[in-house]
């Protein structure tokens, strides 16, 4: 196990509910989610925040994060989604690996449940690999 958590999500050394994974980046459940489908982008070579972030790695987190997005909005029908991503414990970021929250809200919405991740997972998934991604492209 490395020092960094999400490393180690990485490596497979620590577990995650992985929803989409490719060369440069990882996408996978939040363990405490905001709301339900609360889901994490991650490029997979550690860069602390956004001042380390290097290319091709951040153009590839991006993509992802707006395929997520598109993937999230389709599976779940939220009526809104926070783009969250910070640097610094100071502002609020707790894991330091540069990360970007995807957070489906709603108008009245409720706490996620760490419970039900694997069920939002496969949502995301199946949306990801169902024939209406595959128009998109």
């Amino acid at each position: 196990m490395s020092d960094c958590t999400f490393c180690d999500i990485v490596s497979g050394e620590a577990p995650a509910e992985v929803v989409f994974d490719d060369e440069l980046t990882l996408a996978f459940m939040d363990i405490v989610p905001y709301t339900d489908g609360h889901t994490l982008v991650i490029p997979k070579r550690h860069a602390a925040d956004i001042f380390q972030l290097e290319q091709p790695d951040a153009d590839a987190v991006w993509h992802t994060t707006i395929r997520l997005a598109h993937a999230i909005r389709d599976a779940l029908s939220p009526a809104g989604l926070t783009v969250r991503q910070a640097n610094g414990r100071v502002a609020d970021q707790h894991i330091m690996h540069f990360h970007i929250h995807l957070i489906p809200r709603e108008q009245h919405e409720k706490r996620g449940s760490l419970t039900r991740i694997g069920e939002f997972a496969e949502r995301i998934r199946a949306e990801l690999e169902g024939p209406a991604e595959a128009s998109r492209h």
